[in-house]
């Protein structure tokens, strides 16, 4: 197999990779149901697990946002860095989309039983990871329909970017993370 054609093969499964994911963004990612109460489950205490799923939020949050900000300078200059760079932040942050939509399950699942200021927290988690999966969703899509690397200097495409960046930050504002600027 000639270089051409493997570094080709090579892109061509990153990109299926990259769209086989299942993203909170589609709706169609449905949250387990719940599994009946136990004992212990009526001493558990629901508003620390809250607390400590809403803080790990906030530390995803930050990275997801570090790593839209490399992808934002990826694209702005696109003759400088490979198609594997842009696949290797685009698939980091799509992990970290659906762990915590995974998680984010979880935390429906309890809202009820929460305090009212959680259950705020919650909602606007909720609002903004779902416009981070849909933002991350298309900037895979569009990578992975891209002809050449100039498609990912587009205005569409770094537009999808900056809806990340936005949407991390505004993630780690309902976390209570004060996100660096």
């Amino acid at each position: 197999m000639s270089p051409i054609s493997f570094a080709k093969s090579f892109l061509l499964l990153v990109a299926l990779a990259l769209l086989s994911a299942t993203s909170l963004g589609a709706g169609t990612k449905l949250c387990p149901v719940p599994e009946p109460a136990t004992p212990e489950s009526y001493t558990w205490d629901f508003n620390a697990e809250a607390a400590q799923k809403v803080a790990d939020f906030g530390h995803e949050a930050m990275e997801i946002k570090a790593r839209a900000a490399i992808l934002q300078a990826l694209a702005r200059f696109p003759g400088l860095y490979s198609p594997e760079s842009h696949a290797f932040e685009l698939m980091a942050i799509r992990e970290s989309v659906n762990r915590m939509g995974n998680e984010l399950c979880r935390l429906l699942e309890i809202q009820r039983v929460l305090a009212p200021g959680q259950q705020e927290t919650i909602d606007g988690v909720k609002v903004a990871l779902t416009a981070l999966a849909t933002d991350t969703e298309a900037a895979i899509v569009h990578f992975a329909g891209r002809r050449h690397l100039m498609n990912l200097a587009s205005n569409q495409y770094i537009s999808y970017i900056d809806g990340m960046y936005r949407q991390a930050n505004e993630l780690c504002h309902c976390t209570g993370r004060a996100p660096l600027e």
